[in-house]
């Protein structure tokens, strides 16, 4: 918790400020300091669990790894897609510079200074864009259960 940056989290796993986020741990201590953070951070939907992962065993509640999907079906994480879009771009704006016109060199520069940019400000604009790729929109887990039940009567599923 102390090494928490809830915006580098954010980038990293596709989270906009308006995404609910919910903060458990064993017993809450840690849980309230991550909400605590997140709220700092301007996050605006962020609820603890109350009595932690205990609490949620105890109500029956399905409980599963730290959260990620297991299959190999799902999209990349965040900063994967913009280290791939970003490299494929560069690499594609360099040939059509040399291949087709030198103008396109300056694709090619824009990505280049937008990842020099992303770099200094801790804000990526193709992060942002691939955030609202509907291979990043989560409707339901991947998994077949959710980490902490979904906030869902017991055996529920998510939806």
């Amino acid at each position: 918790v102390a090494e928490l940056n809830p915006q580098d989290l954010a980038l990293r796993s596709g989270v906009l400020q308006d995404t609910p986020i919910l903060t458990l741990c064993a017993s809450g201590r840690r849980a309230q300091t991550a909400a605590a953070k997140f709220m700092e951070a301007g996050f605006t939907d962020v609820r603890v669990i109350e009595g932690g992962l205990a609490a949620c065993q105890e109500a029956g509640l399905p409980t599963t790894g730290q959260g990620q999907p297991k299959t190999a079906e799902t999209s990349p994480a965040l900063d994967r897609q913009v280290r791939l879009a970003a490299g494929a771009l560069s690499l594609l704006f360099i040939l059509l510079g040399i291949f087709v016109h030198g103008v396109f060199f300056l694709g090619a520069l824009f990505v280049g200074a937008g990842q020099v940019f992303s770099g200094l400000t801790n804000w990526c604009g193709l992060a942002m864009l691939l955030m609202r790729a509907p291979w990043n929109k989560k409707t339901a887990c991947a998994s077949g259960s959710c980490a902490i039940g979904g906030g869902k009567s017991p055996g529920a599923s998510c939806q």
